[in-house]
């Protein structure tokens, strides 16, 4: 069995495909845990991936929803923006919260001879 580590935007488009590989790889038998905010635990559970929430400071459950709500109500140059700054400071939180939690849950994958700390 490996455990799999798995970063994604946290928005439908990029974590339902996701999501979905992580439901056949733990059908597989293995172990997929994603480092998220935490507003994503309920749709990662009913799939049977485990979550590690990152970025608990910076967006408390409840705060996520509220955030793509925001980037929704805007077009154009606005929201190129505001994308860039969201996912910048996501950038930031998965730089500082993953490799820790990943050395601590002992994330497989990536595979041996890669670093964690590379994540």
């Amino acid at each position: 069995m490996v455990h799999f580590g798995v970063i994604c935007p946290a928005a439908i488009g990029h974590s339902n495909p996701m999501v979905a590989l992580a439901a056949e790889l733990v059908q597989r038998g293995h172990r997929c845990t994603f480092f998220q905010v935490a507003d994503w635990e309920k749709e990662l559970l009913k799939h049977g991936a485990d979550i590690q929430p990152i970025g608990v400071e910076e967006f408390p459950l409840g705060t996520w929803p509220a955030v793509l709500e925001r980037l929704g109500r805007t077009a154009g140059l606005e929201s190129l923006k505001l994308t860039i700054q969201i996912y910048c400071r996501m950038q930031e939180i998965i730089c500082r919260d993953v490799p820790p939690a990943a050395r601590r849950l002992g994330i497989d994958a990536p595979p041996p001879g890669a670093s964690v700390d590379a994540l």
